[in-house]
């Protein structure tokens, strides 16, 4: 990085040599060259893909990254315009390519994978605003993406009927996102006998099923008033029964029985209107039927550029005597890492591993210690200040030697700096229970400034059940969690030798609350703000389920399960709806709202 800086010194310092054959006089009609910032890493930090959770038909006893029983991020996300190198490439080639191969000292550059500083004339700088924000419209255009289940008779009905399971979510173009609606349901499938001479001993299996609706959607953008193409990959189980049957010496174990509808398609559906995509006649004769409807949303974004976003300085007299000066940059650049959440929210099975997740990003600073020197002699331009001065990081602190005039110079782009760069985006997280008709109402409403609240809700009851405030610093993912954890007696080890044998009781714990990861990116406007969202509400069905071994008692529990693994774009201080889940007609709604807070000073 220090390599890039120095190659925009290297650019800015040839500005005063002659410029391009008959291109003097185009130079300077095009007017002086300004530094700016620019946010990108709403585009360039990848949107998440993610694999569903696995149905009971479908799961074969291992779970791994490619079938994983409770779902897990995708190993790489999507890059809808390429890295940054890439995206630069494409800025230039789209905003007037002849003036950065005619034009000394233009050029661009990037800090980290979430800013570009550009250095071009000013109009410029509009056209790349402009066209920043038209591929962010492209790719972060949010999309109400909305999956139910319902009896064959209630297909094609807009608020009548009840629904067998739904979900709805709030995902982005082509992204690949995740819902469930359902409970893990553990049990005792079968034993495995170990003998030896004099002694055998029995081993339980414990198995667990993923029941109700788990659903991943994509849904692909149509031209301007034309179909969406939606893809579904999903699967709805109901527990028809579950029989307990003994198998003698004081063994019992559970033979559950599956009721299973599934749908994979792709379809054309028209914006905003339920379209039943796949109908199927069950083992007991009933029809059930899968609906979808995608509704799109606007995101409006700022048109011109945000005033700080401008880092130039005040034209300066670099003459006068040299002194020293100490400023602290440690905000700028210490390292900020990300969090990843989530207790122990699923019901093991026996012999089980859970896949290893992504790798998280290296902790980064905004500014490289080592380039913030560079980037601040390159917002100062051609002027040879630093010529005789001198300047590095120690520390966590500036320390500088120069003329009063340029020390001001640079402290006054420190303090630019921060206020561009160093800020928190704070995400208020709600859950609310509400209805089924007014859930479908909030979904396709999309978002709703927090004032017109009472309206958005159209006077319906709706009881808050999970409320939380999520701080999240330079662009890094946070995680909350409320609830509570409780140990069971989640399987045995067995061992046996001549004439003995031992069980040793396995103790398992899992979570029973809401757990919520988000993730924010600042949109290149910076007026809007996109969210990586994992939210997890989980809860038992009855305090007790067991059954009997021979070396005791072994829970199985099973645990009421919501899910959603997604993304969202919304203005700042709008409250999105990220998504829907619940069974018959109540609804839980998790809405966030999120907030930007910089630096003073």
């Amino acid at each position: 990085m220090r390599r890039h800086f120095a190659l925009l010194i290297a650019l800015l310092l040839l500005l005063p040599m002659a410029a391009p054959p008959g291109g003097a006089d185009e130079e300077r009609s095009r007017g002086p060259l300004t530094t700016r910032l620019y946010e990108i890493g709403a585009l360039t930090h990848g949107i998440q893909d993610w694999i569903r959770p696995t149905a009971p038909s479908e799961f074969d006893g291992v779970s791994n990254e490619e079938s994983p029983l409770f779902g897990i991020e995708a190993e790489e996300p999507f890059y809808p315009y390429g890295t940054a190198d890439e995206l630069i490439e494409l800025i230039k080639q789209s905003v007037d390519p002849a003036m950065w191969e005619e034009t000394d000292g233009a050029d661009i550059l990037t800090i980290g994978e979430s800013r570009l500083v550009a250095r071009c004339p000013r109009a410029h700088h509009d056209q790349i605003g402009v066209y920043l924000a038209k591929i962010e419209r492209d790719a972060l255009t949010p999309m109400s993406i909305d999956v139910r289940v319902v009896p064959a008779a209630d297909a094609g009905l807009e608020e009548k009927g009840t629904a067998l399971a739904a979900v709805s979510l709030s995902a982005l173009p082509r992204q690949r996102a995740v819902a469930w609606e359902g409970f893990q349901h553990s049990y005792v499938c079968d034993y495995d006998v170990e003998v030896a001479k004099g002694a055998s001993i029995s081993d339980p299996i414990v198995l667990v099923s993923n029941a109700g609706l788990v659903a991943r959607v994509q849904a692909h953008p149509a031209p301007e008033g034309g179909e969406l193409r939606v893809n579904l990959n999903a699967v709805y189980t109901e527990l028809a029964a579950s029989d307990r049957v003994g198998v003698g010496e004081d063994r019992e174990i559970e033979k559950p029985t599956y009721r299973t509808f599934r749908a994979y398609t792709d379809a054309l559906v028209k914006p905003g209107v339920w379209k039943t995509v796949n109908t199927s006649t069950r083992v007991d004769g009933s029809k059930v039927a899968y609906e979808v409807r995608v509704t799109p949303h606007k995101v409006a974004l700022r048109p011109t550029a945000p005033t700080h976003a401008f880092l130039d300085p005040k034209p300066f007299d670099d003459s006068g005597k040299m002194t020293s000066r100490m400023v602290d940059v440690g905000r700028l650049t210490a390292r900020a890492g990300d969090t990843r959440g989530f207790a122990a929210w699923m019901v093991w099975p026996s012999n089980y591993t859970p896949p290893e997740p992504p790798e998280m990003r290296e902790p980064e600073p905004l500014y490289p210690a080592e380039a913030l020197p560079d980037t601040l002699m390159t917002i100062m331009g051609e002027s040879g200040a630093w010529e005789q001065g001198f300047i590095e990081i120690r520390n966590g602190r500036l320390i500088m030697r120069n003329t009063p005039a340029v020390l001001d110079a640079a402290e006054g782009i420190i303090a630019k700096l921060r206020r561009a760069s160093i800020r928190s985006v704070t995400v208020q997280a709600e859950v609310v229970e509400t209805s089924a008709e007014t859930a479908r109402w909030l979904a396709e409403k999309g978002s709703f400034d927090p004032k017109d609240r009472t309206k958005a809700f159209g006077g319906s009851v709706a009881t808050t059940r999970f409320e939380s405030r999520i701080l999240c610093p330079k662009d890094t993912r946070r995680h909350v969690a409320t609830g509570t954890d409780f140990t069971y007696v989640g399987d045995y080890e067995v061992e046996i030798a001549e004439d003995s044998s031992i069980s040793n009781p396995v103790i398992h714990y899992v979570f029973e609350g809401t757990q919520l990861d988000v993730h924010p990116r600042l949109s290149s406007t910076e007026n809007a703000v996109l969210m990586q969202v994992s939210y997890v509400k989980t809860q038992r069905r009855q305090k007790e389920r067991w059954t009997s071994t021979p070396h005791g008692r072994l829970d199985t529990p099973q645990m009421d399960t919501s899910v959603l693994n997604t993304s969202v774009f919304t203005s700042l201080g709008r409250t999105v709806v990220a998504g829907i889940t619940g069974s018959g007609d109540t609804r839980h709604v998790l809405l966030l709202t999120p907030t930007l807070e910089r630096a003073t000073r």
